[in-house]
């Protein structure tokens, strides 16, 4: 009998991993009040269930980020971070989402020292947030 961000919060590990679930309700919750049903959105990390309980849609097929950090497949028709670009540039998102403290690089690491990736985030989104488990970039209008 205790309140949702309570429960939640017992299960939320230390800072530095990547099971942060009372990180990804408070995201969550920002889609849900900051975008409009038919946005699009970026999660960069482990935590897809945002897509679904927001209910919003990736910008991208890489709905969690590892097949790009670890360059799964890459050169390969249909993988790696120059994909990802392409879905982004295709379906521009409302909200970037990338996560903090989830492996080596993180995913905010990876995005931010990929030169394309980073040119097209710093020319089309201003920093939202910068929380412990995420900086949250919102697209300009």
């Amino acid at each position: 009998r205790i309140d949702r961000r309570t429960y939640l919060a017992r299960f939320q590990l230390p800072v530095d991993t990547k099971y942060v679930p009372l990180a990804a309700e408070e995201l969550t919750e920002r889609v849900r009040s900051t975008t409009r049903p038919s946005d699009r959105i970026l999660v960069f990390g482990l935590a897809a269930n945002v897509y679904v309980d927001a209910p919003r849609v990736s910008a991208s097929r890489f709905f969690w980020s590892r097949p790009v950090v670890v360059q799964f497949e890459n050169g390969r028709a249909g993988y790696g971070a120059a994909v990802l670009l392409r879905d982004l540039e295709r379906s521009a998102p409302a909200i970037v989402a990338l996560q903090k403290h989830w492996d080596t690089p993180s995913p905010v690491e990876f995005f931010v020292s990929n030169a394309p990736l980073r040119r097209w985030l710093e020319n089309g989104y201003t920093l939202e947030e910068d929380s412990p488990q995420f900086a949250v970039w919102r697209r300009r209008p």
